[in-house]
């Protein structure tokens, strides 16, 4: 029902609204100039019609129900544009994986940049589960629904053990993905003194490597998820 319903065009729906408030508008404007003449009218400060008691209901009721349908739209709307900010998901990098046995794995991670693909890089992981790292920048929420969305970079993909004694003992395996620049570690020590940042941080997503199935690492307005096909 969601989906059907942010399929409805916002400007056409904007649109509607603007014009039936307008109307409504414009309506009970008449409506209140024919009740303010009816009143000069009873004292004789004025002798013309004033319209009949059912044309001035109706006149009423008209401008009611158009600024009603008016208002109805601009808070569905309203709603729509924040159900559509809060729960915005974009793919940002796919990956595919395969155990070589129960400790390592091979994963394939293809990042994505608006529509592009870059190739994807392979590499060797130690561990029970794949992890993939980076920083997320997160604006004030009134900037997230002003259409400014929140930053993202992934830097790495490492391995990881369920056991945390199997963590202490193990091999560990970390590749780099992107480089870990100093703009972001500035961002990370001084980023929430800046005006309009809420958070910057850290974010991981992790799971269990499954062979002939592709994983979708997301972008939301807080961090990082996993999704899988």
């Amino acid at each position: 029902m969601i989906k059907e319903i942010m399929g409805l065009n916002f400007n056409l729906l904007f649109f509607i609204g603007i014009i039936f408030g307008i109307i409504g508008l414009v309506l009970l404007v008449f409506f209140l100039v024919r009740i303010y003449r009816k009143i000069l009218k009873l004292v004789g400060k004025y002798d013309k019609e004033t319209g009949g008691f059912l044309s001035n209901i109706f006149l009423l009721l008209g401008s009611l129900v158009l600024i009603f349908f008016s208002t109805t739209i601009f808070w569905l709307l309203l709603a729509l544009r924040t159900y559509q900010v809060f729960t915005r998901e974009e793919v940002i990098g796919i990956i595919k994986c395969s155990e070589i046995d129960e400790e390592r794995m091979r994963v394939e991670f293809t990042p994505i940049s608006g529509k592009e693909f870059p190739e994807p890089k392979t590499f060797i992981l130690s561990g029970n589960q794949w992890c993939v790292e980076g920083y997320i920048l997160k604006w004030q929420r009134w900037l997230n629904f002003l259409g400014v969305n929140t930053c993202h970079k992934i830097t790495r993909i490492t391995g990881r053990y369920v056991k945390i004694e199997d963590e202490t003992r193990k091999p560990h395996s970390a590749h780099q993905i992107d480089e870990e620049d100093g703009m972001w570690r500035f961002l990370m020590r001084y980023g929430d003194k800046f005006p309009f940042v809420e958070a910057v941080y850290g974010n991981s997503v992790f799971t269990f490597p499954e062979d002939e199935k592709i994983f979708y690492i997301y972008i939301t307005q807080t961090g990082f998820i996993i999704k899988k096909e």
